[in-house]
């Protein structure tokens, strides 16, 4: 959804033609709850702007966004998009708050929104430490690929398991996205789970090896483990004494 009204607004008439359409750009590809990982050399790909303009046009941001670790959360995004309050209770809401109560150590508005009241301007946190590396690109290393979420939420702890992650081993910021993308709990999550915590032999182990790769690919994933469970559940024919085939087990 996009705020029409933006055109009257006196802060983005305000913005010079290159952060007006910056502005638009990471509207356009922040997540669900409006954070944005700071990508100067991608964005400066897509949009066609030199990285020295965007980085002028990030800081004319500051009393509309809160900046840490070069992720940056758009203050009203979520009032604009007509998601506050938000409530448990909504489905489109789940993600959301799910999103939020990984990163509500990001800055005190995160559990202000949470707690249902109105965020303050960012004023307080843009200017620390705004740093962008203009050389960076995505093919080297994405931020947010390393950048890691405060907290795991219980979910993320079941998931790591598989995979034999500890407790604490924090996800990182583009995991926990695409997780929060599959919504509150990934569908047909107790099959995947059988499929991955079963024995395997080694020449038919075709259970994915990184979390990432998993969650990129959950609707294959759940496929696949409808097929081993499906092929699981069939007895093993075995050879008998007179060269006729048997299930295994059958007497």
């Amino acid at each position: 959804m996009t705020e029409t009204s933006k055109w009257r607004d006196q802060w983005f008439r305000d913005l010079s033609t290159d952060a007006k359409l910056l502005w638009l750009y990471i509207c356009d590809n922040c997540d669900c709850a409006g954070f944005w990982t700071i990508d100067v050399a991608l964005a400066s790909f897509e949009t066609g702007m030199p990285a020295a303009k965007i980085v002028k046009a990030l800081e004319s941001f500051a009393d509309a966004v809160n900046m840490k670790d070069g992720i940056i959360w758009l203050i009203r995004f979520l009032e604009v998009q007509k998601n506050l309050p938000l409530s448990e209770s909504c489905p489109p809401h789940k993600p959301i708050i799910s999103r939020l109560e990984m990163m509500k150590a990001f800055h005190p508005n995160i559990e202000a929104v949470l707690r249902g009241e109105r965020p303050v301007k960012g004023l307080d946190t843009l200017g620390e430490g705004f740093q962008y590396p203009l050389g960076k690109s995505k093919s080297k290393g994405n931020s947010k690929s390393k950048s890691k979420v405060d907290a795991n939420t219980p979910m993320m702890i079941r998931i790591g398991a598989w995979f034999g992650r500890l407790p604490n081993t924090l996800w990182t910021v583009d995991e926990a996205e695409r997780l929060a993308a599959l919504g509150d709990a990934p569908p047909q999550i107790e099959i995947v789970e059988e499929f991955h915590k079963a024995k395997h032999p080694k020449d038919a182990d075709y259970r994915r090896r990184d979390i990432q790769t998993l969650l990129n690919n959950w609707n294959a994933e759940i496929d696949k483990a409808t097929r081993w469970k499906g092929t699981a559940a069939k007895p093993r024919p075995v050879l008998v004494n007179d060269g006729k085939w048997k299930a295994d087990g059958e007497e």
